[in-house]
């Protein structure tokens, strides 16, 4: 019968090398109770008593008692199992011998040797490990254990892949993971990959959970036929709980060596980043090129902020030879801002002052943007005796630009510009419709220079209008269990806004937006105060809707919209501003029409239009079709329509084609051009411990048309890291794409 003994740091009850004592009345839930301590803290295993189970024993006179035949030893979560087992009754320490076992809450070892101690230390050699917190397990000639969940190992192989399946693995000669803070660090570290070594790292650091650490992180592969081959090394600096670092070299064989850098900052009440890129030569342009970019927000108060967002680049080119993403490679502008605001629940008030550096040099002097160098705005709206409520939307900015013509040096007109729209409108509610009626006043006053001889320096425009705005909304419930709910909402709005002249007024920041629902329900066509635009018009629109009639969440939406023009309007674009005698005579505007169907057996489709009735044609449109079963399976058809200027044709996948190969693709044809503007194709092998991609593709990537051939490479060793950025390439590039939802 096997033989149980509680051994408490003074050795067994009255043992000799004669007779053993067993503790009267012992029971192993009397030996195992559990000992005070904080709320999230690791028991003490020191203060717990070392349990022994063994077939047989025997005692010897030094003091050892030697336990064989299913021998196991216990220390609260500690295991150890073995052949045969010593126990030295002075020191408390326990030496087993054969094929020896350990577990503990996070670790399991085997081995052919190994000790543990009453102060909660163990040993084990020649060791098999496997962590319980990750994937990784490995081999180890010596693994120590200390009671605050630290292990160090000695010529060490680490793996996150199956046995027998070790298709990647870490050789090192020492590594130590810490099991409470979930983040491993060797020395002298190679990394074979089928057998072949990759690279070599004197040091590294790696998490074994999702904890922050200092270390270098694994580097990214990439090339282009602009730029060349490209090797970074990023090293990652966790400088407080609230500041890191990311510092990257990097080499280019084509442009040299250069130095990316991203400070991330994260207070009680702020909260901001600083990244840098430094080229200190290019050996294509033969010069030094940098970028600057901070952004900072800090709360003074709940009702008080100050935001910054500027950037500053040494060259026109930066973003088109390195710009991460195709957004990036289409930068127009870069915004340098200062903004200080305070708000509530009805008001706001912003003094900012911005610049932008323009980065698109192709762009006319005349059409570049203006500086605010200040602008003061106040907005809110507030709700006045008798169901009034009165809005406010104010405005004092200074524009400045330089030369318009370097021929001539001629400075552009600047200036200073007031505007001020005071709004009182009565909003009529009852359920299933509402009526608003509204009354604006427009006042805009310039205070201007280098304006041309005979021109007004300080012209303003002053008008009212009016609206009144309606709408119903018709319910129904279907379904057999009442869970659809369909909606049916006509919508009017009734528009006037008397004609004013506005020839003499400059253009700073006023802009006309495409036709659209949004705009079918505006008061002015334009954006900005610089110009207003005459109406008196209806605009007629109805909605439909299904809805799930237990959650609120939307199937199916379709709009369709138009407006009537009782007069035909005189300023109708940004450069006619007056009447002309050869004016139109257009009695109504473009058909505007919407569909969304979403949540349909994984399909989403989005569409919409402008049609011009008088010709039977559309001047606008867009056609988005996605079928996404699931985060790394989506499909997306697109087409994109702009008479005269737009015709294109989108498409992307990302599909498993096998149990272990995907496959991912993206094709942008310009039908007006009749040649591909973007398009890459990739693969992708997964196994059960790494993942490939490779991406390889060609598109426009400058301003001026030029094509660049562009690759990418990444490695994904699961419960490792990544080398490479194929994935961040691959969910920018494809709608509805994860990598991380596999």
């Amino acid at each position: 019968m096997p033989l149980l003994i509680a051994i408490a740091g003074v050795g067994l009850c009255g043992a000799s090398h004669a007779q053993v004592q067993t503790c009267p009345n012992y029971s192993s839930s009397q030996t195992t109770a559990p000992i005070s301590r904080k709320p999230g803290s690791l028991p003490d295993t020191a203060q717990l008593p070392i349990e022994l189970q063994a077939d047989s024993w025997d005692a010897a006179i030094n003091g050892e008692i030697h336990f064989s035949g299913k021998v196991q030893a216990r220390q609260g979560e500690r295991s150890l199992s073995a052949d045969a087992v010593s126990y030295d009754t002075t020191s408390n320490n326990i030496v087993a011998t054969g094929t020896v076992q350990y577990e503990d809450s996070t670790l399991q070892v085997s081995g052919a040797d190994a000790s543990m101690d009453s102060t909660g230390g163990a040993e084990v050699a020649r060791a098999n490990f496997m962590l319980k917190t990750s994937a990784g397990r490995g081999t180890a000639e010596k693994i120590q254990l200390s009671p605050d969940g630290k292990v160090a190992l000695d010529a060490v192989r680490y793996t996150t892949c199956p046995p027998n399946d070790t298709d990647w693995e870490l050789k090192l000669s020492d590594l130590d993971i810490n099991q409470q803070t979930r983040i491993g660090s060797g020395r002298n570290v190679r990394l074979e990959f089928q057998g072949v070594p990759i690279f070599y790292l004197p040091w590294i650091s790696f998490p074994v959970g999702d904890q922050r650490k200092s270390g270098f992180l694994f580097p990214s592969l990439g090339g282009s036929s602009r730029g060349g081959n490209s090797l970074s090394m990023p090293w990652y600096w966790n400088i407080a709980s609230n500041y890191d670092d990311t510092i990257t070299p990097s080499y280019d064989t084509s442009r040299g060596f250069k130095l990316d850098n991203e400070f991330r900052y994260l207070g009680a009440a702020s909260k901001g980043s600083l990244v840098t890129g430094y080229l200190p030569h290019d050996n294509q342009t033969q010069e030094w090129r940098g970028l600057a970019k901070l952004l900072y927000r800090h709360d003074f108060t709940e009702a008080l902020r100050l935001n910054i967002d500027a950037s500053e680049v040494h060259d026109t080119e930066w973003f088109e030879d390195f710009g991460a993403t195709r957004d990036d490679n289409s930068t127009v502008y870069l915004t340098r801002e200062l903004s200080v605001g305070t708000y509530s629940d009805n008001w706001l008030a912003i003094l900012n002052l911005q610049d932008l550096q323009v980065i698109d040099t192709t762009i006319a002097l005349t059409d570049r943007p203006y500086s605010r160098l200040p602008q003061a705005v106040v907005r809110g709206r507030q709700s006045l005796p008798f169901g009034v409520d009165f809005a406010l939307d104010g405005e004092l900015s200074y524009f400045t630009r330089g030369v318009v013509d370097r021929s001539t040096q001629q400075q552009s007109i600047n200036g200073g510009r007031l505007s001020l729209v005071p709004e009182l409108s009565m909003p009529l509610r009852t359920p299933g419709m509402y009526l608003t009626p509204s009354a604006r006043w427009h006042y805009t006053q310039y205070q201007l220079q280098n304006t041309a001889a005979g021109t007004a320096r300080s012209p303003s425009l002053s008008a009212p209008s009016y609206s009144l705005d309606s709408g119903l909304v018709f319910e129904r419930l279907s379904g057999r269990k009442q869970q659809r709910l369909y909606t049916l909402e006509p919508r009017l709005l009734y528009t006037y806004v008397p004609y004013r002249t506005q020839s003499d007024l400059p253009l700073f920041d006023t802009g006309m937006p495409d036709f659209n629902l949004v705009q079918l329900f505006q008061t002015n066509r334009f954006i900005g105060p610089d110009r207003l635009g005459d109406t008196r018009q209806l605009s007629a629109g109805i909605t439909t809707r299904m809805l799930d009639s237990r959650d609120g969440s939307q199937f199916l939406s379709g709009t369709i919209g138009q407006a009537y023009y009782f007069k035909t309007p005189c300023v109708t674009s940004l450069l006619q501003t007056t009447c002309s005698t050869t004016q139109g005579s257009d009695r109504s505007s473009d058909i505007i029409g919407q569909l969304s169907l979403a949540a349909y057996k994984h399909w989403t489709v989005n569409m919409g239009v402008q049609w011009r009735p008088d010709a039977g044609r559309g001047e606008r449109g867009d056609v988005q079709l996605q079928y996404r079963p699931a985060s790394d399976r989506t499909v997306n058809l697109g087409y994109n329509y702009d008479r005269g200027s737009v015709e294109q044709w989108v498409s992307s996948f990302a599909w498993p084609i096998t149990r272990t190969w995907s496959g991912y693709g993206r094709v942008v044809y310009s039908r007006l051009d009749q040649k591909f503007l973007d398009h890459f194709a990739g693969l992708e092998y997964r196994s059960c411990c790494w993942n490939i991609r490779a991406v390889m593709g060609r598109a426009v990537t400058t301003r001026t048309g030029e094509y660049d051939t562009q690759y990418k490479l990444q490695l994904e060793l699961k419960g490792l890291s990544s080398v490479g950025t194929a994935d961040a390439f691959l969910e920018s590039s494809i709608p509805g794409y994860s990598a991380r939802g596999r």
